[in-house]
Parts: structure tokens; C-alpha cells; sequence
């Protein structure tokens, strides 16, 4: 029997293969703004960074840091609707995910899905294959509880959602690392 009642997903790479789809978004999007495309090597490790969008842009593009904020925003933009237009020739389930979040759900287990990507995106994946059902708590960038946080691997979604939000008799917890001490 298993004792644990609350399940957190990443949606990349564990309950969607989605690298294809953010390869081609990626590509789609330097070509949009006639910029040469960044070497695979390059995409491989934005995309495995486990980066915002945001973020991986400026690391790939060829003025970096010094672009107007405008302009990533303006790319961060474009790529999200070329991701949105192509997510579902490319995402993939992995096999068993549904099988396993149904199972999760039918033991009455809290399911939440975190990712870095657009909180629309995400929804509309969510829905597209159907696992809507089997999740309680969607936080992806963009999502109405991550207003003004910071997203994964920053732990503000654990202590200041999901934690408050799931497990109200641990939100007073301070971890012991952090307890002030009488020296």
C-alpha cells in the first residue's frame, strides 16, 4: 500500500516526450526573426537545461544578454505560438502515464503537474491527451498561483503553493537547517 498522498510530475521528460516539438519551435522561431539557427548542441542544452524560454533565448541568441528586453519578450511570444501550433504533431505521451495518474487518482492521490512552459500550453496538452481528469494542480509559467514567483527549480512552487495549498498542517514547518540557533 502506498502511504504517499501527494505525486508531483514534471510534464517534460517524464509524463510528455516533448523535445521534438521544443527543437522545432526553437528552430521555426530563430528563422521567424532571420537569425541563424543555434547548432543542435546548443538546442540540446537549452532544452535540457530545464530552463524558462525565456532564458534559453537569450543563451542562444547571438547578442545574448545585451537584447532589449522587448525583443525576448516579443520571442518568447513567437515561440509559444509555434509551439502551440505544432504541440500536437510532435509531443508524445509516454506509455503507461495515463495508466499510472488513473491509478494515482482511483487511490485518491494529489496529482500536480509543474513545468516551465506557458500555463496555456501546458493546458492544452493536458487536455489534448486527456489527462485533465487525473490532475489537481497545474503550475506551468503564466499559471494563476505562480503570480510573481519564480518557476522551477526555484522552490517557490513547493513552499508557496503547493505546500500551503495541499498540506496546510506543514506551512509553519521550518526545516531544521533553517531554525535560528543559541550559540
Amino acid at each position: 500500500m502506498n502511504t504517499l498522498n501527494y505525486f508531483l510530475f514534471d510534464y517534460d521528460g517524464t509524463l510528455c516526450h516533448t523535445h521534438d516539438t521544443i527543437n522545432n519551435a526553437i528552430v521555426e522561431t530563430f528563422k521567424e526573426y532571420q537569425l541563424d539557427i543555434p547548432g543542435e548542441a546548443q538546442r540540446l542544452q537549452a532544452i535540457g537545461s530545464g530552463s524558462t524560454i525565456h532564458d534559453a533565448i537569450v543563451a542562444m541568441h547571438p547578442t545574448g544578454k545585451s537584447l532589449p528586453l522587448e525583443q525576448i519578450n516579443s520571442m518568447v511570444n513567437s515561440y509559444r505560438t509555434i509551439y502551440t501550433d505544432i504541440d500536437a504533431l510532435y509531443t508524445m505521451l509516454f506509455e503507461g502515464a495515463t495508466l499510472l495518474l488513473s491509478s494515482l487518482k482511483a487511490q485518491g492521490k494529489t496529482v500536480v503537474v509543474l513545468s516551465n512552459k506557458g500555463f496555456q500550453t501546458v493546458t492544452n496538452s493536458i487536455r489534448f491527451f486527456d489527462l485533465e481528469q487525473y490532475t489537481d494542480l497545474l503550475i506551468a509559467d503564466g499559471s494563476p498561483v505562480m503570480k510573481n514567483l519564480n518557476m522551477k527549480p526555484d522552490p517557490a512552487s513547493y513552499i508557496s503553493v503547493i505546500k500551503n495549498h495541499f498540506i496546510p498542517e506543514f506551512s509553519t514547518f521550518t526545516h531544521p537547517q533553517n531554525e535560528p540557533t543559541n550559540r
